[in-house]
């Protein structure tokens, strides 16, 4: 990746708009799609520098063990692999894989978990289908954790890095697909990757960095994630409700992100935390209830220093273009910013305009509380068959909010958005694109 110069927080100009993708290091602007890709690697390195941090190169040494196995049925096998990769082979990571028994190479679907209390909700569909599912645990490669998250096993593999733990965990996906490229049952052109809620913020990260994965699907992601940093509000539209912060995530969660981000959050949410409290829970609700019990109610939703940021999360889901993406989200989650999902996805849409896919921006929203619902899996599977193997994919049942090509005849009905003309909050277009 080649070096670039980033403006230093107190040097950056307020934007009260979103800024432009196509904007070059030069402040002139790419011209054709044939720039994108330089452009691409310009915007890859703006994220590693203000968001993610940067990441050690692919190890080169991933090898996997089959540690159990075991029959489902006739024809599904499910097995446990434990890998072993980086520096003297010191860093591990178990997964669970659960494929057909057929030797012919399926579509693949990764996600990263919470823990054995989570599960798949559309295991039956996506195996009934041929899919090769992974799950793993990426707290073995990054502690969730403010207190212990210095003693993570990547940190100590690789010092001197600045990535924090929504990078370190996001690397694991790419560590498992190193893998997949020995294995027989898994089609490399089939790669998709999924994740909830910080789950989802490490499904967009992978994504960005790895293009081998061809389909992201990233659920409540929200701040950081699928969200705006910008612009805020609820399913009835801007200022609604309550939202996450850069400033009240960083206050719990500041070990996910670079310490550049930590900046653009609001000056009281930026005090340190009291760590000694943290340090002192003696169980997770207690951690919770320490982290909880420092931020004050009244920041929450407040934005300021945001304005300065050179980029915002239109950004991230541009990354992914052309390769397909579905973010799924709820319209009762004002934490996760349903209103800023919604500006994000439409400004990330002149990406997938101007390289000609714009039906590979998708977004589903759907009611009900912030967790990995059965509807959301349904979603999900329903779109990586509809793009994956649309031969095994009955009638679809699911609408998925996708802009239509340039020069798709306006629908009938007159009330529904004409969304390639409507733009909120900026006013660039993709390149030679009017609207």
């Amino acid at each position: 990746m080649p070096n670039y110069t980033f403006l230093p927080y107190e040097q950056l100009p307020e934007l009260h708009t979103l800024p432009d993708p196509f904007q070059k290091p030069d402040g002139t602007r790419i011209s054709s799609p044939d720039e994108w890709e330089q452009q691409r690697s310009y915007l890859k390195a703006m994220l590693a520098h203000y968001l993610y941090g940067e990441m050690p190169p692919a190890p080169g040494n991933v090898t996997g063990t089959v540690t159990n196995q075991r029959m489902l049925d006739s024809s599904t096998i499910s097995e446990q692999v434990s890998l072993t990769f980086g520096p003297e082979n010191s860093l591990r990571l178990d997964i669970t894989c659960i494929r057909p028994n057929d030797g012919a190479a399926h579509p693949v679907l990764i996600w990263n978990d919470f823990g054995p209390r989570d599960q798949c909700l559309a295991e039956d569909t996506l195996t009934k289908s041929g899919v090769v599912l992974i799950r793993f645990n990426k707290e073995q490669l990054g502690v969730d954790s403010y207190a212990f998250y210095s003693q993570s096993p990547c940190l100590q593999a690789y010092p001197g890095y600045s990535w924090r733990a929504i990078a370190v965990w996001a690397w694991g996906y790419s560590r498992i697909i190193d893998y997949l490229e020995n294995c027989p049952y898994a089609d490399m052109k089939k790669i998709a990757v999924t994740g909830y809620s910080r789950n989802g913020k490490v499904a967009l990260c992978a994504a960005i960095y790895d293009e081998r994965i061809s389909l992201c699907a990233p659920g409540g992601s929200g701040c950081g994630g699928s969200g705006n940093f910008r612009f805020m509000g609820d399913r009835l539209g801007e200022g609604g409700g309550v939202q996450e912060t850069i400033g009240s995530m960083s206050r719990m969660f500041g070990y996910w992100w670079a310490d550049e981000l930590q900046q653009f959050g609001t000056s009281r949410d930026k005090q340190p935390l009291e760590l000694a409290k943290v340090l002192a829970a003696n169980s997770l609700d207690a951690y919770y209830k320490a982290l909880l019990e420092q931020i004050d109610p009244s920041d929450n939703g407040k934005i300021g220093p945001e304005f300065r940021l050179p980029f915002d999360m239109h950004f991230a889901r541009g990354l992914i273009a052309p390769r397909l993406l579905l973010t799924t989200d709820s319209l009762d989650d004002d934490w996760a910013n349903p209103y800023g999902i919604q500006v994000s996805w439409r400004a990330s849409a002149e990406v997938y305009r101007l390289l000609g896919v714009p039906q590979n921006n998708a977004m589903f929203f759907r009611e009900g509380s912030h967790a990995f619902s059965h509807t959301d899996w349904e979603a999900i599977a329903e779109y990586l068959l509809l793009h994956f193997s649309p031969e095994k994919l009955p009638q679809p049942k699911f609408h998925y909010i996708a802009l239509p090509a340039p020069g798709t005849p306006k629908p009938a009905d007159p009330n529904l958005p004409d969304w390639l003309k409507k733009k909120p909050h900026f006013s660039w277009n993709a390149p030679g694109m009017e609207h």
